[in-house]
Formats: C-alpha cells, sequence, structure tokens
C-alpha cells in the first residue's frame, strides 16, 4: 500500500517525466502486474518513464531503450532485440552475463 501511495502522490499533478527506482522490488505479483499495466499507460499517454530496475525481464517487458549499467557507466544501450542481436545471445540475462564480462 505504501507503493501505491507514493506512485500516486508523484502521478498527481500529471508529470511528463516520471523517474521509478525499482517500483516492483518486494511487492507481490498481483501488484506487480497492475503496476506494469499502470506503466505502460501513462507512457501511452504521452509520459515519459525512466524505471530503474534489476528485473531484466521488466525492463524487457516495459521499456523501448535498455540501458547496463556497471561501475557508473553504460556499457551497453539499446532495445531489448538489439542487444540480444549484438551479444548473440538468446536472453536479457545471457546479454547481462556477457555485457558483465566484457566491460
Amino acid at each position: 500500500m505504501r507503493r501505491r501511495l507514493l506512485l500516486a502522490r508523484a502521478l498527481m499533478h500529471e508529470p511528463r517525466l516520471v523517474i521509478l527506482d525499482e517500483p516492483t522490488a518486494g511487492v507481490d505479483f498481483e501488484l506487480r502486474m497492475e503496476l506494469w499495466r499502470y506503466i505502460r499507460r501513462l507512457h501511452g499517454e504521452g509520459t515519459t518513464i525512466l524505471l530503474t530496475t534489476h528485473y531484466l525481464e521488466e525492463a524487457e517487458e516495459l521499456c523501448e531503450d535498455i540501458a547496463l549499467i556497471r561501475g557508473g557507466r553504460i556499457i551497453a544501450r539499446d532495445s531489448a532485440a538489439g542487444l540480444r542481436d549484438a551479444f548473440a545471445a538468446e536472453s536479457l540475462a545471457d546479454v547481462y552475463v556477457k555485457a558483465m564480462g566484457t566491460a
């Protein structure tokens, strides 16, 4: 409930940019899916969303552009498909492992 309240408070004034830091960390599956739907709707209405997450499936599902960061530096950035192609990987998890090993 605390996450819902914080998100609602942040979005009351309909900002053009929303920064979400690990929005689904520690929430149950139902709330996670609800937040995903809400993030998609906001983006569809023109809101720019900057999302940080450790959940690769979440990044792949919600993000058009994904950046992998190590030591404060971007080591890879592209769409999920572009990253998979660039690293000859089948999944973002494989991309992550390869990127972290080469950077």
